[in-house]
């Protein structure tokens, strides 16, 4: 557990500015900031002194080869190469790992911390995109919920899922289907999501009690498996946009 969190101290900082509106915690600043470890101060010696016996462990950890992209895989909204790639996986893996019927996949763009580089993936490059220990977890919502966590993703013009479409105008959602299909208000849909959404995080999903199923594994473990699983099947990883979020203008 330490080594783990001392990677990913090693790897980044975030910092954050908040404020506050309506009572309710809004982020509307953030970025990545190096964390320095060569400091000359007593404090950067101390750090040195704490990490040192992990440093080569981790180093050999953090530049081992996972994958290849022919492209740079980054985020925006409505949907991106990267957020289309990381729900794509998160969906495909627990359809094969559950017995539930797993739809759809839903995340946050704020999430996904920084883009895959052209090239060589290394492992650092997944804990830089997830450095967050964020577990999966399998939401169990009626259509008449869906509906709603739609209408809260079509407010911010598109967060990254996998098994739907959406289509939007002015920040309103116009149509939504799922795999392919109008949604049933009545039937029961089952959502590979993290436990911070599912918790009411980000204004996703509506906050209160849901009945939802543990899967116990990082999302990061998951992209790391999958990136793998297609490395050992000799293919480069690829992702594209496919307007499964479209905005009408």
């Amino acid at each position: 557990m330490f080594k783990e969190k001392a990677l990913i101290y090693l790897l980044t900082c975030t910092f954050t500015i908040c404020t506050y509106a309506n009572n309710d915690l809004q982020i509307i600043e953030s970025k990545l900031l190096p964390v320095q470890t060569n400091q000359t101060t007593e404090l950067g010696e101390n750090m040195q002194k704490l990490i040192s016996p992990y440093k080569e462990e981790l180093d050999s950890l953090l530049l081992t080869p996972i994958g290849k992209t022919d492209t740079i895989l980054d985020k925006y909204r409505p949907e991106s190469p990267l957020s289309n790639l990381c729900t794509d996986m998160l969906l495909s893996y627990t359809q094969e790992h559950s017995s539930m019927p797993i739809d759809i996949a839903i995340l946050n763009i704020g999430g996904l911390r920084k883009a895959l580089p052209q090239g060589t993936i290394r492992m650092k490059n997944i804990y830089e995109l997830m450095p967050f220990e964020n577990q999966v977890v399998i939401a169990e919502l009626p259509g008449s919920e869906i509906i709603k966590v739609f209408k809260n993703i079509a407010k911010k013009d598109g967060e990254p899922i996998a098994g739907a479409h959406l289509k939007i105008k002015n920040g309103e959602l116009i149509s939504a289907l799922i795999n392919g299909e109008k949604i049933q208000p009545n039937k029961t849909y089952y959502i590979a999501t993290s436990d911070y959404l599912v918790d009411g995080n980000d204004f996703i999903f509506e906050k209160g009690e849901k009945k939802t199923h543990p899967f116990n594994v990082k999302l990061r473990d998951v992209f790391i498996e999958k990136i793998k699983e297609q490395t050992a099947k000799g293919k480069t990883i690829q992702a594209k946009t496919d307007k499964r979020i479209y905005v009408e203008k």
